[in-house]
């Protein structure tokens, strides 16, 4: 048997697979040659030719892999047929499109629209393959799918075949008040993990899975797939604050741009409203007006200020915090930071969600790792270290090698409840959970001082916009070193400040898919 093993995955993953696999050149349509291909493979290792075959398609993806399958079983002798739910001019996706006239030029038989094949339809075949809903589908099933779905399950056939999902079941819950009855699902690189329900494997019938080429890389690598479909877009209609509020914690005498680069970095990444909670001296040497200040008595933060600002987390609703950037190592600061933890951990009815933590405030989390653990249990926790850093945190030498730093990263995830996001030639994002992503966007330019700040702030950015702590911590990683990228190819050396203002450009290609 050439089937893979049966990995698990949500509809989410899948769809950032295929565009991951586009971005490393392996095209949408080789992704749904080799789909409809399996499909014809698993009817032949059922019912041997000639035998008559009945394709039934909707508009999208799945409608192309049922195509390609019509076209392969056409070839190894079968009598093929396929339906069409609405008119050929209503295939949506532009490679099932393809695929479609591929069939009519070679004269496969292709019936349009369902009200004219509906009530015509034999009462028994020898195989019937569902090609209607895909992994997109979401419940209820609505007309006309509704009706044609319960005229296929009354369909005699000596096998029924559904193309990823038996249509009519969502492919991430399981959920179906209705569906096609198959007695094979052939699930395309993964199983859909809605598919292990109990309700839904009174569809599925046997499950095969299918490897379609879908690249190591484009699952372990971020890429532009994951942007898209893990970083939430913006509301049409939204006001102040619906995109997120970040506070930026940090900053002395002795460093002060560190923390306006981390707050500027939040706003750029596209957050609404970005405060900056620092030491006196850090207001007064740098002025921005697109940042809100909340000045600090003293040179630095120390155990006085926590009362103050865990007031002013509360009262201005700061969905995350950025702690550290600037922040010296002193142990007053230490301290400062200790206590913050304590009293985070112990906060009721606030709006906070997740804390980065960055720079001296990693150095200071060594001396409390208690209060960081209890800390992570209660918010989405990031952790943004460097190799070096990351060694103090552990309490060991780690070997700069990539086998080394992932192992060190999942064991500090899981160590601190947190997400890892180790820096450096290849970035390695790690959760509690064990789970890895690998980033090699960037460029040996980005060694400069500052960008590690820009990194906390964009990471903090995209928790607050609503991404997940892990796919936050990823597509920050991805995104800054893309912005690096772009810097040097257009400007020639990097700055923080440079790299800043290349964010909002290089988010804009993703979104309109021109990387």
């Amino acid at each position: 048997m050439w089937w893979c093993n049966m990995s698990v995955c949500s509809t989410q993953e899948i769809r950032a697979w295929e565009q991951n696999s586009v971005w490393f050149g392996v095209p949408t349509r080789l992704l749904m040659e080799n789909a409809g291909s399996a499909v014809a493979r698993t009817v032949f290792e059922h019912v041997k030719p000639p035998a008559e075959v009945l394709v039934f398609a909707g508009v999208g993806g799945k409608a192309g892999d049922g195509f390609v399958a019509a076209r392969h079983l056409d070839s190894l002798g079968y009598t093929v047929k396929v339906f069409l739910v609405y008119r050929r001019e209503n295939v949506q996706h532009p490679d099932a499109k393809e695929n479609l006239e591929v069939l009519l030029n070679i004269g496969v038989p292709v019936v349009e629209d369902y009200n004219r094949w509906l009530d015509s339809v034999p009462e028994k075949t020898d195989v019937l393959i569902d090609a209607l809903l895909g992994t997109g589908f979401k419940p209820p099933l609505r007309e006309p799918y509704r009706t044609i779905i319960e005229k296929l399950n009354k369909i005699k056939a000596k096998l029924r075949v559904a193309i990823d999902v038996p249509s009519g079941v969502d492919a991430d819950t399981g959920e179906a008040d209705n569906a096609f009855k198959a007695d094979v699902t052939v699930c395309m690189d993964c199983v859909k993990k809605g598919l292990l329900s109990r309700h839904a494997q009174t569809f599925s019938g046997k499950i095969v899975v299918a490897p379609i080429g879908i690249p190591r890389a484009a699952k372990l690598y971020v890429g532009p797939g994951d942007y898209r479909v893990f970083l939430p877009r913006y509301r049409e209609r939204a006001h102040k604050g619906v995109h997120g509020r970040v506070m930026v914690i940090g900053g002395s005498s002795e460093f002060v741009g560190a923390p306006w680069l981390a707050a500027l970095s939040s706003l750029y990444g596209g957050v609404d409203l970005v405060y900056l909670a620092a030491p006196a001296p850090v207001l007064s040497s740098i002025i921005s007006p697109e940042i809100i200040p909340i000045k600090l008595h003293g040179e630095r933060l120390v155990e006085a200020h926590v009362e103050r600002l865990v007031s002013e987390i509360v009262s201005r609703r700061v969905h995350v915090l950025v702690l550290g950037p600037g922040a010296g190592r002193c142990e007053e600061t230490i301290n400062f930071f200790c206590k913050l933890y304590e009293k985070l951990t112990h906060l009721e009815h606030v709006s906070l969600l997740g804390i980065v933590v960055d720079a001296d405030a990693l150095y200071s989390s060594a001396q409390c790792l208690g209060h960081l653990q209890e800390v992570g249990r209660r918010y989405n926790v990031i952790l943004t270290p460097h190799l070096g850093e990351l060694k103090r945190l552990l309490g060991r030498e780690i070997a700069d090698t990539l086998e080394q730093r992932i192992e060190a990263s999942k064991e500090a995830a899981k160590k601190t409840n947190s997400v890892v996001l180790l820096k450096g030639a290849i970035d390695v994002i790690a959760s509690p959970n064990g789970k890895i992503k690998l980033n090699r966007t960037g460029t040996a330019q980005m060694t400069v001082g500052g960008t590690g700040d820009v990194l906390a702030g964009l990471v903090a950015a995209f928790l607050a916009r609503g991404a997940n702590p892990f796919y936050a911590a990823a597509l920050a990683a991805f995104v800054n070193g893309l912005a690096g990228e772009r810097v040097v190819k257009n400007v020639g050396r990097v700055t923080p400040m440079l790299l800043i203002e290349w964010l909002p450009r290089v988010q804009k290609e993703l979104e309109e898919s021109n990387i």
